[in-house]
């Protein structure tokens, strides 16, 4: 592995007024980058670097954020950001397989590769997100091939992933789930939200909510996440930490200016009230959460 980094950072779409995706060159070095709508706010990307930083120790420096804005600015010069624009910022690692032409960060091939172990396991190497599925079949394809070969299998079953809707994904009109949630009593915007992240799965909130109306409060307003969303994250999508509910699930952590600290308390109790967690337990996920923020926010 070859690893790069690659930075990113939000700011207030009202500062861009961007409605669609754009894709520009940065003049700093000519590479491709992108700014996408994501609710009010503005996605701006990424930077290609090579680093040796641990995955659990990367981090977005001062560099990274200058480039960024640099890029950005060229596009929509009017805008002028600054660094005290920056809502959010994050930065990946892109398990790059090495490369033997030695090319430029931004060059080098994103292909993936799979690799079979002297025991037999299959590994994956290489490759990016927006390939997820092409490579999640290929692997189950020469998984199959190999057990066909070691018990004399004669057929095996296709991998089918380009036909398989992801879960929430098993209908195009949601007009009677979101007639539902509003008849919960639920904000639009929130029940907007639920569909738009969830699909026909935001069903199984509405019940949580429907059954207990307390859970149809919003977590930290105004953002529209609701705490059902807890429940059913820990029931449905098993989460088990307040890191992975706030970062991982409804983004509370990128898209509120406090990174979502001030729901950091209520998401644990909700959280406890499932896993059973005792008061001092839950008291210790809250703070563990806040010394996360702490530790990755930018400075």
């Amino acid at each position: 592995m070859q690893p790069t980094k690659g930075a990113h950072i939000m700011v207030d779409r009202s500062r861009l007024d961007n409605r669609q995706a754009i894709a520009f060159t940065s003049p700093i070095d000519g590479r491709v980058m992108f700014v996408l709508p994501w609710g009010e706010l503005s996605y701006i990307g990424t930077t290609d670097t090579d680093t040796v930083e641990s995955p659990d120790d990367l981090t977005v420096t001062a560099d990274d954020l200058v480039y960024l804005l640099r890029s950005v600015n060229s596009r929509f010069p009017s805008a002028r950001l600054g660094v005290e624009d920056v809502r959010a910022s994050w930065a990946g690692l892109r398990p790059l397989v090495v490369d033997r032409g030695h090319r430029a960060a931004s060059s080098r091939p994103r292909e993936h590769i799979i690799v079979q172990g002297s025991g037999g396991m299959l590994t994956v190497v290489g490759g990016k997100l927006t390939t997820y599925r092409s490579m999640a079949a290929e692997a189950v394809d020469q998984a199959m091939r190999e057990l066909r070969h070691r018990d004399g299998r004669r057929r095996h079953a296709e991998a089918r992933t380009d036909e398989e809707p992801l879960p929430g994904g098993e209908a195009a009109d949601l007009s009677q789930f979101r007639e539902r949630g509003l008849e919960l009593g639920i904000p639009a915007p929130s029940v907007d939200h639920l569909l738009r992240h969830y699909g026909t799965e935001a069903a199984g909130i509405f019940n949580l909510g429907g059954a207990d109306r307390g859970l149809l409060r919003r977590l930290l307003p105004p953002h529209p996440a609701i705490e059902a969303e807890v429940v059913h994250a820990v029931r449905r999508e098993l989460a088990q930490t307040v890191e992975d509910v706030l970062v991982r699930r409804f983004h509370l952590f990128y898209e509120h200016s406090d990174h979502g600290v001030l729901a950091a308390r209520r998401v644990a109790e909700l959280m406890g009230e499932e896993l059973g967690w005792d008061p001092p337990r839950v008291a210790e996920e809250a703070e563990r959460y806040l010394a996360f923020v702490q530790g990755t926010t930018r400075p």
